[in-house]
C-alpha cells in the first residue's frame, strides 16, 4: 500500500458516508499536492544584487550554478547573477529541486533526460556528481510520480 502511495483503508461493510469521507480526503490530497507541484500555488524568491532586490518566481527556474560565491540563475527567459551562497538558496527553494553537484541545483520539471554524464535541461547539460546519480534516479522518479496523478 505504501509502493502505490494509498491514503486510507475502507474495511467493509462501509457506509455511504464513510467512503464519500475518504474520497473527499483524497480529491484534497491529490489537489494540494498538484497546487505544491505546478504554478496554482506561485512561489517566490526575493535575491539581492547589489543595492536592488529582485523577485523570481520559483516556477521560472530551470537551474542555478555557483562559481567564486556567484550564483547564476538560469530562468526561462533570463540569467539573473548575483553573490551568494548555493546552500542558501537550496535552503529557499526547496521540494522540487535537486543539488546534482556542489555547484548545481536543477528544477526537475525542466529535466528532459539524465545519465551518468549530466541532468539535461532545456538551457543545457547540468553536471552531476557520480555519488548523487542514485538518489538523483529515485527522487527524479518520485517526482515524476507525483506529477502523473
Amino acid at each position: 500500500a505504501f509502493d502505490v502511495g494509498a491514503s486510507h483503508y475502507l474495511i467493509k461493510p462501509f457506509t455511504d458516508e464513510k467512503f464519500k469521507e475518504v474520497l473527499l480526503k483524497a480529491a484534497c490530497d491529490v489537489q494540494k499536492r498538484n497546487r505544491k507541484r505546478s504554478g496554482d500555488s506561485t512561489r517566490y524568491i526575493i535575491i539581492q544584487d547589489g543595492i536592488s532586490r529582485i523577485s523570481i518566481d520559483t516556477a521560472d527556474i530551470i537551474y542555478a550554478e555557483v562559481l567564486n560565491r556567484t550564483v547564476t540563475i538560469h530562468l526561462t527567459n533570463r540569467d539573473v547573477s548575483y553573490r551568494g551562497s548555493m546552500v542558501e538558496l537550496s535552503n529557499q527553494l526547496g521540494d522540487g529541486f535537486f543539488q546534482t553537484h556542489r555547484s548545481f541545483l536543477v528544477n526537475m520539471k525542466y529535466v528532459t533526460s539524465y545519465s551518468s554524464a549530466g541532468v539535461e535541461t532545456p538551457k543545457g547539460m547540468v553536471a552531476i556528481a557520480r555519488g548523487n546519480l542514485k538518489h538523483f534516479v529515485k527522487t527524479f522518479m518520485d517526482y515524476i510520480r507525483i506529477e502523473d496523478e
